[in-house]
């Protein structure tokens, strides 16, 4: 466990640790490789019920906490009230001699109100604000990192969980509950969803849509997929077997762990398209603090919903002039039609005609389109940030390692950062950015050993012109660890000599 405690709201990460407490030797070495420690405290031979509590303790005293909030922390978190064994454990942590030969640190400064902040996990946000937004059924076979996103919905009767036995019923009863009108939400990581692929191209042809979250990791093998990795992008964008790609959004931090799986929901159920809420380890897994008030007030967004008339012949995959088709529930009278993965007329009859074929297709692409011009083009959502537009110099990230290089931004003005937000579909303004920007160096910041993002990007922004030769570089971290800001300083120390 990493703990960061800071009064920048950039939940940054550094190779230097101020306290370093080990269980056994191999601990200490592992970490004394990668991390820059300054005291270290060996708990090897520690005789008490709960080394955990014990160290708990020890750390609560460090940084401040009077007995009191601190038993009422590890109370909630930890064991039940009237388990006396842990209970001794953590009085002796907090009130050991060892503690008066570490430096106290001071945990806020007075101008914060604590009292608003909340700590949650990036797993949480994304139940949380499903919940906000309507979520209505939730599926799930656990699988790290996304696992813990059910001890949140699990607080929730309202929302119907099932549990498959394989990823494949669960990314099929998903489709089950919104093809019921449900807003329906399941999660995985990488081999799990590599069962749910063709389900999701079952939502593009039969227009259902529906919201998967796919949580990285490293891998294969047992171990390290415990770790961080980005390397799900290409899965993501090409897991459907035609046409064209689900809606892909990356959020960069907690806060947007909250709100894009808002705009996901909305979403699925405006452009009845299957959307896909990339994430990673560290967002998942680690916790955050927030300020309640930061985060944006749900708008529930259901799309074109099908109203009936007595005269009605209703087309369920109808034409029309945005290439979206108001929908029924199966319940809703003079609503018949059929949900087919073949191709179809607009009442959903199977059908191979090669004009049928080539209108449908239309129909469904001019969807993305008009995903396009009303996201993007009319003031919508936007696909990118960019911190510092007038430095030469760019890095380009998403995920975690966003906040890091914010950090270093802080110190370094004349370089610009680029937050890729959504892969698909592309937001125009990104290649007019790139278009009309004198980039002099761009750096790609990704976590996989392909560089996915930059390869995805390379066409569709023209980085590999001529004119562009020598001034795309990356920095790929592929040793299982988060990016620290030392790395980042460190690309800025080798291009200075």
């Amino acid at each position: 466990m990493l703990l960061n405690i800071s009064d920048e709201e950039t939940p940054f990460l550094s190779r230097k640790i101020d306290l370093f407490f080990f269980w056994e030797k191999k601990a200490l070495e592992k970490n004394e490789k990668k991390y820059e420690i300054n005291q270290t405290y060996s708990l090897e031979s520690l005789q008490t019920p709960s080394k955990n509590l014990y160290t708990i303790g020890m750390m609560m005293k460090i940084l401040g906490f009077s007995e009191e909030e601190g038993l009422q922390f590890v109370q909630t978190f930890f064991w039940e009230k009237n388990d006396e064994k842990n209970l001794t454990s953590f009085k002796e942590g907090f009130t050991t001699e060892e503690n008066q030969t570490f430096s106290s640190f001071s945990l806020l400064s007075s101008e914060k109100e604590s009292s608003q902040a909340h700590l949650f996990t990036g797993n949480e946000l994304l139940a949380e604000w499903g919940k906000a937004w309507g979520l209505e059924f939730y599926s799930a076979y656990p699988m790290t990192p996304a696992t813990s996103v059910l001890k949140t919905i699990l607080k929730y009767p309202e929302i119907t969980f099932f549990q498959g036995e394989d990823e494949i019923a669960v990314a099929m009863a998903m489709l089950g509950a919104k093809y019921a009108g449900k807003r329906a939400m399941c999660a995985t990581s990488w081999g799990g969803f590599a069962l749910m692929t063709e389900s999701v191209s079952f939502s593009m042809q039969a227009e259902i849509g529906g919201v998967y979250i796919i949580s990285q990791r490293d891998g294969p093998s047992t171990g390290t997929p415990t770790f961080m990795g980005q390397g799900d992008l290409f899965l993501a964008l090409y897991s459907a077997f035609w046409e064209t790609s689900p809606i892909v959004l990356a959020p960069s931090n907690f806060k947007e762990c909250y709100e894009m799986i808002g705009d996901a929901l909305n979403y699925s159920d405006q452009y009845q398209h299957p959307v896909i809420v990339l994430v990673d380890k560290l967002l998942s897994e680690g916790y955050c603090t927030i300020l309640q008030d930061q985060l944006k007030i749900p708008e529930i967004k259901r799309g074109k919903l099908h109203q009936p008339q007595e005269t009605d012949q209703y087309l369920r995959y109808q034409v029309t002039e945005d290439g979206i088709s108001p929908y029924a529930f199966p319940w809703m009278e003079k609503s018949l039609f059929i949900a087919t993965s073949y191709e179809h007329t607009e009442s959903g009859s199977t059908n191979e005609d090669s004009d049928i074929k080539l209108q449908q297709v239309q129909k469904r692409r001019k969807k993305m389109l008009t995903f396009q011009e009303r996201e993007f083009q009319n003031g919508g959502s936007s696909a990118f940030e960019v911190l510092n537009p007038d430095a030469k110099k760019l890095f380009i990230t998403r995920g975690s390692p966003t906040e890091t290089v914010k950090q270093v931004l802080k110190n370094h003005q004349d370089r610009g950062l680029i937050v890729l937000k959504m892969f698909f579909p592309e937001d125009p303004a990104l290649k007019t950015f790139f278009e009309t920007h004198p980039c002099e160096k761009l750096y790609f910041i990704e976590q996989n050993s392909e560089g996915r993002a930059e390869k995805w990007l390379s066409e569709i922004l023209g980085l590999k012109a001529k004119e562009r030769e020598g001034k795309v570089e990356h920095f790929r971290k592929t040793d299982l660890y988060p990016v620290f800001v030392e790395d980042i300083e460190g690309i800025l120390t080798h291009e200075s000599k």
